[in-house]
């Protein structure tokens, strides 16, 4: 049974008024191990419009910004 949800939020701010650049999830049995693969597989990912985000009065906040910029691909 799964039954614990995780959710991982990609933002340029840490506060409620931030964009968000991504959102992932994915529900497991937390009593099991899994691969990667197997999370990607059954996992959510979602990319959001950061225009659309600003335009609706949303913030981009540039020490976030600049961090993320010194961030390596993953």
């Amino acid at each position: 049974m799964k039954d614990t949800v995780i959710l991982d939020i990609e933002t340029l701010g840490s506060v409620n008024n931030c964009v968000i650049l991504s959102v992932g999830m994915v529900a497991v049995d937390s009593t099991k191990d899994y691969t990667f693969k197997e999370l990607i597989d059954n996992g959510y990912y979602a990319k959001l419009n950061v225009k659309s985000q600003v335009d609706a009065g949303r913030k981009i906040y540039k020490d976030t910004l600049e961090w993320w910029n010194q961030q390596g691909e993953a």
